[in-house]
């Protein structure tokens, strides 16, 4: 009886630890960001990608280094962002590796669309990048589960804190042009 109650809240505290806020995609299995997000139909498609452009590079440290693709007559932009993920230990941030991932924008007149997917993990001695996805389910110890529970939670709010930047600057896009 003991073994067994012992084996079930193993089980449970291991499942509920390791849960997170990401959203997976069903089919790939990915974390994935996603959303439609519907303007007022007078909202150029060319305007809202020189919009979206213009807060991607604006939101990253070095934007020449983040811009990939740009494809004018789809109204897709792709980006690809390494960022730095840290740890506290004693009170104190430590350099934990970077965490590489893709921001794709399509837009069309009176809307737009943003995915971000494409995590992977680089840790400091660059060994071969990994996805992010699977880092949690490999680590045994508590302590290893505690830190990348860290990095999941690090990752997810500056992704959401991107998601709003966006959404406030696509919001103001307008055909201020047009007279």
């Amino acid at each position: 009886m003991k073994t067994l109650l012992t084996l079930i809240l193993v089980v449970f505290s291991t499942t509920s630890y390791g849960q997170h806020s990401f959203p997976i995609d069903s089919v790939t299995g990915k974390i994935l960001y996603t959303e439609i997000v519907n303007l007022p139909d007078t909202t150029d498609a060319a305007i809202l990608r020189v919009t979206a452009k213009d807060c991607v590079t604006k939101s990253y440290i070095n934007p020449a280094a983040v811009f990939v693709y740009e494809d004018i007559t789809t109204g897709k932009v792709v980006f690809k962002y390494t960022e730095m993920i840290t740890f506290k230990g004693l009170g104190v941030d430590y350099d934990a590796g970077w965490v590489e991932y893709s921001i794709s924008l399509y837009v069309k007149n009176g809307r737009y669309k943003y995915e971000i997917t494409d995590f992977y993990y680089i840790n400091l001695l660059k060994d071969p990048a990994v996805p992010f996805e699977s880092m949690f389910p490999t680590f045994k110890s508590n302590y290893q589960k505690k830190l990348i529970k860290g990095y999941y939670e690090q990752l997810n709010e500056d992704i959401q804190r991107f998601i709003v930047t966006l959404k406030t600057n696509m919001a103001v896009a307008t055909d201020s042009d047009k007279w």
